[in-house]
């Protein structure tokens, strides 16, 4: 038996599949779901796990390094805050919207992960020279904030309008991943 559906997202499109089999094995029959777009469907399912699976592991690696570097758990855990909560809002942010995690969108936190770590990076380590040159918390921050602070507002504010462009796209995952 052959059959046409409407293009559905992934897992839409591989519940409908599994919808199928369910009633066929009701009926004593035995199918096989083959196609090009169930392949792609199952295909997109893996990498999506895989990128979330991936990311995890990327977070648990960056501020390992981050404290290995700093030489403070401390600090690994100050880390944690800049770059867990972005991170977190986002997929918060897309659930609300309605934005279906897929192949793009997944990809997402990941990016951004990337552009959050620089940044902590750039003023954890000169609040930390500071504090182990004899600053106080106050100041060390402060010097921070002079030193790097410009270039993080700058790059922050030069990748955002970077990613903005592709708002005006017609391709949904270019859009969502700009977005």
């Amino acid at each position: 038996i052959s059959a046409r559906v409407t293009t559905r997202d992934s897992e839409r499109f591989l519940a409908l599949a599994e919808r199928a089999r369910h009633h066929a094995a009701q009926m004593s029959l035995q199918v096989q779901v083959t196609g090009t777009n169930y392949l792609l469907a199952q295909m997109s399912r893996v990498l999506v796990h895989n990128q979330i699976a991936a990311l995890a592991c990327a977070v648990g690696l960056i501020l390992g390094t981050i404290t290995v570097a700093l030489r403070s758990w401390k600090m690994g855990l100050v880390a944690a805050l800049p770059n867990l909560l972005p991170t977190v809002m986002i997929f918060g942010l897309m659930g609300w919207l309605g934005i279906e995690l897929s192949t793009a969108t997944s990809m997402i936190a990941s990016v951004a992960l990337g552009l959050f770590v620089d940044d902590t990076i750039h003023l954890l380590y000169l609040y930390e020279h500071e504090k182990k040159a004899g600053r106080g918390t106050f100041d060390a921050v402060a010097y921070a904030l002079h030193h790097a602070g410009r270039a993080v507002i700058f790059t922050s504010l030069i990748l955002t309008l970077g990613f903005w462009a592709g708002l005006i796209g017609s391709f949904k995952p270019t859009v969502y991943f700009s977005f």
